[in-house]
This record gives C-alpha cells, sequence and structure tokens, in this order.
C-alpha cells in the first residue's frame, strides 16, 4: 500500500511541476507592470504595440503572389494581438492607476488604440488579403476563424462605399467619446464617495 501511496504521489508531483512550468512567462514578456513606467514610457509600450501592429500590416500589405496562413493569417494576429493587448492594458490602467492624470493618459492611449483596431477593421487591402486566403489545406478551425474575421470586416463596413464607411467611423468615434464621458463621470462619482 506504502508502494501505491508513493506512485500516487509520485504522479501528483509530476503533474503539479508540469502546470508549474507551463505557466511560467516567455523570457521577452515580464510581467506586465514589472517596470512601473511613468506616463511618457507608457506611452512608449503603447505606440511599441501600435508600430509592430502596422509593421504586421504592412507585411500582409507586401505580400505578391498566393495568400497562405503564413504570410497572411500570422501577420494578421500578429497586429490583431498587439492592437488588442495596447487596448486591454491602457483600459486596465485608465481603470486602476492610483493617478488621476496617468488614468486620463491611459484613456487617451487607449482611444489611440480603438481607432487602430477600426482602421484594421476597415482596411479594404487587409480584408481582401484574407478573402483570397489558400484554407484548401487548412483544418475547420482555422476556416471557421477566417470566416468569422471577414463577417467582422463586413460588420465594420469594409465593403461599404466611403460615405458609409465614415458616417460608421464617425458614429464609433463619438461612441468612444461617450463612453469616455462616462467613465470619467464614474471616477469623480467613486472618488467623492470615499
Amino acid at each position: 500500500m506504502s508502494n501505491a501511496f508513493s506512485w500516487g504521489r509520485g504522479i501528483v508531483l509530476m503533474l503539479f511541476a508540469t502546470t508549474v512550468a507551463a505557466q511560467e512567462m516567455p523570457k521577452d514578456q515580464p510581467p506586465l507592470w514589472s517596470a512601473k513606467p511613468d506616463a511618457a514610457a507608457f506611452e512608449k509600450m503603447e505606440n511599441d504595440r501600435l508600430a509592430a501592429a502596422q509593421r504586421a500590416i504592412d507585411q500582409i500589405v507586401a505580400v505578391h503572389g498566393s495568400r497562405t496562413t503564413e504570410n497572411t493569417l500570422a501577420p494578421y494576429d500578429e497586429a490583431f494581438e498587439q492592437i488588442d493587448d495596447a487596448i486591454n492594458i491602457a483600459d486596465l490602467l485608465g481603470d486602476l492607476h492610483p493617478d488621476a492624470a496617468f488614468r486620463d493618459h491611459a484613456t487617451t492611449m487607449k482611444t489611440k488604440a480603438s481607432n487602430a483596431r477600426t482602421a484594421l477593421s476597415q482596411n479594404r487591402v487587409v480584408y481582401q488579403a484574407l478573402t483570397n486566403l489558400d484554407l484548401s489545406k487548412a483544418d475547420a478551425a482555422t476556416r471557421y476563424y477566417v470566416q468569422r474575421q471577414l463577417l467582422k470586416f463586413r460588420l465594420a463596413g469594409v465593403d461599404k462605399d466611403e460615405a458609409i464607411r465614415s458616417k460608421l467611423k464617425s458614429c464609433k468615434i463619438s461612441s468612444a467619446k461617450k463612453n469616455r464621458r462616462f467613465v470619467g463621470t464614474s471616477r469623480t462619482i467613486r472618488g467623492r464617495s470615499k
């Protein structure tokens, strides 16, 4: 019985060690706020993410010839991930940073990153590139993912004329401004109730 217990304990320890090892942070990705940057350093971090997204978009645009998951979908995912990371980090800091001026700056950066996401969702060249992807050898999950991304593009108005796209963009900007105003008022009220 003790031998079975030892084996069982050994297996549990191995599973635990495997789980812990799988959760380690990548070496090139420090914890979110380990550097504790000031507003200027935070802005640089956000701008670096947006620049990385733009490089990925440029990579998609530069492709001549057939569209593959490697030369089109992977850079698209990278661009989308960089923009979303910029939005999410700015949103988090806009809500939680102890300094009001920093929160306001984070909200401004979130707006900038959100505008980049809107621009990507209305980028006809990227949309056309995804439409022309050769998915003949792709698995079902990849084909479904691409179909969903193309639907998101169409819902954002990528396939509409310039007047409609401009109107959609204007509506998004107006909505974002109202949201910022609401969040600011909410923060003010919370600050007074403390």
